[in-house]
């Protein structure tokens, strides 16, 4: 650890005014206006935290930390103003973000830990070579890394009424000639869920032009 950063951890104390012993929680007031303002760099590694009170501009440019664990951050802020804290850290490293997803659940808010797992996954992403950096932003737009699972549900509906266009453009023709009539959301439907079986896409054959489609 460099001597700044040492002096910043020195420097942390917690409510009663003691330098952190050995084994001891830890409670730390990091504050700009504080004389003991922490330095450039700050080193965190391994450090066991009872609680952080800080604000969103009291944290040095960067921030070592490597197995940190903590029990609470006060004050309660919404995860896309702690996840510039994280940036903050000087390599990449998983357990950042699942100690602060871990945070967000133990207070219900699981909108929030799922928003630290979905940047956890995008922070991945970089360091990741180029086909695999593709296939994440494709997992990233389609479902969020499996964390926004209604992204899902917006494509489909989506998918369905591009398919319903383009059949009510070029109809298909009947594959009988007294079947049912031609519904072009029923017929986008039918091809694009299997496990539905409406019986549009037995009673109706695409055109050459929609045929790719089907």
């Amino acid at each position: 650890m460099d001597p700044a950063a040492r002096r910043g951890v020195a420097g942390l104390r917690d409510r009663t005014g003691r330098q952190p012993g050995k084994g001891d929680a830890l409670r730390t007031l990091l504050n700009r206006a504080n004389p003991d303002a922490p330095p450039a760099t700050l080193d965190l590694s391994a450090a066991t935290i009872v609680a952080i009170t800080d604000t969103a501009d009291s944290w040095p440019s960067q921030v070592a930390l490597t197995e940190l664990t903590y029990q609470a951050l006060h004050p309660v802020m919404p995860a896309a103003q702690r996840l510039p804290w994280l940036q903050r850290g000087t390599d990449y490293h998983p357990q950042h973000y699942e100690e602060l997803a871990a945070h967000y659940r133990q207070l219900g808010h699981d909108d929030d830990a799922r928003t630290v797992l979905l940047a956890r996954h995008r922070q991945r992403r970089r360091n990741l070579p180029g086909p695999a950096q593709l296939w994440g932003y494709i997992e990233d737009v389609t479902v969020g890394y499996g964390y926004r699972p209604g992204r899902a549900l917006i494509w489909l509906l989506a998918l369905i009424a591009t398919a319903a266009i383009a059949f009510s453009a070029a109809p298909p023709q009947p594959s009988q000639s007294n079947g049912a009539s031609f519904q072009p959301v029923v017929f986008a439907l039918d091809l694009i869920l299997p496990v539905l079986d409406l019986g549009q896409e037995k009673a109706f054959t695409p055109v050459d032009s929609t045929a790719w489609i089907a």
